[in-house]
């Protein structure tokens, strides 16, 4: 065997080997943005059920968002501390998926949960909206959001 045959097996050994670690590496970064994905969706999911467990323990705030799933009953804004900080705590939840959604590190899958949530928020608790809404007001570069877009006409 010459020093060019040699060579030549050299170099498609070593083409090779670089296209299996680059399928190795792409299959390690999949695996890793899956992980980031998932961990991401459990830190949204912990702050939802940070908010369930408030619900959950204090009838008071059971009793305001009760009073808020038909405002058209009476006073449309009960309980108006409660309910602005409890708006405040979804508020924080939705931005944060909008803004893992935008680094990419939900999918647009799960990000449409995130988005039908806040949606199904405002219709179960529509005498929520005007803390919602006063709450964009106040910063208007989240109200300019997708996830935010049910509410955008009253902004």
């Amino acid at each position: 065997m010459n020093w060019e045959a040699a060579g030549a097996i050299g170099e498609i050994v070593g083409a090779i080997a670089v296209v299996v670690t680059l399928i190795y590496l792409a299959k390690q970064i999949k695996q890793s943005v899956g992980m980031a994905r998932a961990s991401q969706n459990s830190v949204l999911m912990k702050s939802y059920e940070g908010i369930n467990d408030i619900v959950l323990s204090n009838t008071h705030i059971a009793d305001a968002l009760k009073a808020v799933e038909n405002p058209e009953r009476g006073n449309n804004r009960p309980d108006s501390v409660v309910l602005r900080h409890l708006g405040y705590r979804w508020i924080n939840v939705w931005v944060s998926a909008q803004m893992s959604f935008d680094n990419g590190q939900i999918s647009t899958t799960e990000y449409e949960f995130y988005k039908d949530d806040f949606k199904n928020i405002v219709d179960l608790y529509p005498g929520l909206i005007p803390y919602v809404i006063e709450e964009l007001r106040r910063y208007p570069s989240m109200a300019r959001t997708g996830i935010f877009a049910p509410v955008w006409k009253d902004i």
